[in-house]
């Protein structure tokens, strides 16, 4: 009888597996609440970034020293422009580590140059500390112990791709991360 009930459980496993084979699922992203995906850009008017703009996406960070890899694709950034014609690029809830905790960061003074018509520009920045946000005092300060460098990107029209390192001070040593991250333009519903 237990070996009846064994070959019936194989059977079905079988079935299952071959089944599951024929409608393979899709794999179902789920955007943050509230959001879709765009369909225009209209952040960039006569040259300038005029509105913020929030992109959904994927972040990629590889700890220079060791080659680990920590993915997140449900990462969420923002470029947002600055009164003195510059952009700040936000990183929300970013982490760049399993068991780091999520932090909101911000990059201030990021030169951007348009090309062309439309919503497309690049982004470049050498070398700054980044910002934290101070929950406390309600304001961004600058975090002294992280230096962003050579920051390069893209917004192309609804995408938008960035790359940096991001060193952390951690007592007397610093870790080195590389950041690569691609997503896509999202709008309020």
């Amino acid at each position: 009888m237990k070996l009846v009930k064994n070959l019936l459980l194989l059977a079905f496993a079988a079935t299952l597996t071959v089944a599951c084979d024929d409608n393979e699922a899709e794999e179902i992203e789920v955007l943050p609440y509230g959001y879709a995906y765009a369909e225009v850009n209209n952040a960039v008017s006569g040259g300038k970034v005029t509105a913020n703009m929030l992109f959904f996406g994927l972040s990629t960070v590889t700890t220079v020293s060791t080659g680990s890899v920590f993915p997140d694709d449900t990462a969420l950034f923002e470029i947002e422009p600055a009164a003195d014609g510059k952009l700040y690029l936000y990183m929300h809830a970013t982490r760049f580590a399993v068991g780091m905790p999520a932090v909101e960061m911000r990059i201030p003074q990021i030169d951007y140059a348009t090309q062309g018509a439309g919503a497309k520009f690049t982004l470049s920045l050498a070398e700054i500390n980044p910002e934290n946000y101070n929950e406390d005092a309600h304001a961004w300060q600058s975090n002294s112990n992280f230096k962003i460098t050579d920051l390069q990107g893209t917004v192309d029209n609804l995408n938008c791709s960035v790359t940096f390192t991001c060193t952390r001070k951690m007592g007397t040593k610093s870790v080195a991360f590389a950041v690569v991250y691609s997503g896509r333009l999202l709008v309020k519903k």
